[in-house]
């Protein structure tokens, strides 16, 4: 992802990624974390999206936003 970032010329400021980690065997997710805890000493803001909580409690974000569905509301907790 860094490469392809800085190939086109778009640095690493911000990096948003959505359900990355679906259908993903355990060794790739073990892969995946030790990326996240390399790339995050480049790139200050990193916005994942997963539904994977041993995903999340693998990579200890700073900061955790929780949306729950409800009644076809979403809500942040």
């Amino acid at each position: 992802l860094r490469a392809i970032a800085y190939s086109r010329g778009l640095g690493t400021n911000v990096l948003f990624l959505d359900e990355i980690d679906r259908d993903m065997s355990e060794l790739h997710t073990a892969r995946l974390v030790s990326f996240f805890n390399e790339f995050r000493k480049a790139c200050p803001s990193i916005f994942l999206i997963s539904h994977n909580e041993r995903l999340k409690n693998t990579i200890h974000p700073d900061k955790e936003i929780t949306i729950v569905r409800k009644s076809g509301i979403s809500k942040v907790l």
